[in-house]
């Protein structure tokens, strides 16, 4: 079974903030979100999901426009920016958007999708469920390493989270393991792999291999005022993050803070025990991700 380890790097010890790629975006929680919709300098606009419009229904092949855009919600106006506000100004694929945490797309991605099914699906993955907001999907709701570190393990289980169980001793037991209600589709888990993947081949986790890690291994950085960086094997899942107590920025990206720690740790655990590692991940049939 695939096991779940959280690792803090942190001055002072804290376990909470925020996963984001860019500025971190801040939303009023007095207010209850309304339907929203998204528009650009090409006066592209659309409804959300949930307001009388399919949902939709995006694959790594999707093209999406990474240009600054204004999403208005519950009579809010929401401008994200990319970190470094660079910008393609073109459109891309998901994958790209995915692979170089493009902030823009992800947020479009998630109001076209339903903000309100992000939420849910955060929620069954075990984490607090947060409000449903555009900057939801740049990770603005805090959750500890622990809750990251468990939801990630849907994604190498076949959809399926792995309960972090404490460990008081040893001895025989059943070798039984809690079963926990599926999060998402083997498919989907699938999918997702492949996307964070690419992540760690030629994305912001790239300093994975440049690092020397051998082996299959999927993951994503975040940044904000503190950094993480989320990845795993086909058995093993690691989080961790850098950051400080009182929410002060940090000046340094997931993939410069986070990603170095995580390799250095993931590189010692596999060659201590072989068996944490893996040639390749499962592959799930990626129809079944998209097909009715």
């Amino acid at each position: 079974p695939i096991r779940s380890i959280f690792r803090k790097g942190s001055v002072n010890g804290s376990t909470t903030g925020s996963a984001t790629d860019g500025e971190p975006p801040t939303t009023s929680r007095s207010r209850t979100p309304t339907c929203g919709s998204a528009s650009t300098n090409w006066q592209r606009s659309t409804r959300s999901a949930g307001c009388g419009s399919r949902a939709m229904r995006a694959t790594p092949a999707t093209l999406v426009m990474d240009a600054p855009q204004k999403f208005s919600f519950s009579g809010q106006d929401y401008e994200p920016e990319n970190y470094g506000k660079s910008y393609a100004n073109k459109e891309i694929p998901v994958r790209v958007a995915f692979r170089n945490s493009k902030n823009v797309p992800t947020v479009f991605v998630a109001v076209q999708t339903g903000l309100d099914q992000v939420a849910a699906l955060a929620e069954r993955a075990g984490m607090p469920r947060p409000e449903p907001y555009p900057s939801i999907a740049l990770g603005v709701s805090e959750a500890t390493p622990l809750e990251i570190a468990r939801a990630y393990t849907a994604f190498v289980n076949g959809g399926t989270t792995a309960e972090p169980t404490p460990i008081a001793g040893s001895g025989l037991g059943d070798g039984q393991i809690p079963a926990n209600p599926a999060v998402f589709t083997p498919a989907v888990a699938s999918v997702m792999t492949d996307l964070m993947e690419d992540v760690v081949a030629r994305g912001t986790g790239r300093g994975v291999r440049a690092r020397g890690f051998k082996g299959a291994v999927a993951g994503k950085t975040g940044t904000s005022r503190d950094g993480w960086f989320v990845g795993y094997t086909p058995n093993l899942v690691c989080v961790v993050w850098v950051g400080f107590d009182d929410n002060s920025q940090l000046g340094l990206t997931g993939a410069e803070s986070a990603l170095p720690i995580w390799t250095d740790f993931m590189k010692e655990a596999v060659a201590f025990h072989p068996e944490l590692g893996g040639s390749k991940f499962r592959q799930g049939t990626w129809y079944d991700a998209y097909g009715e």
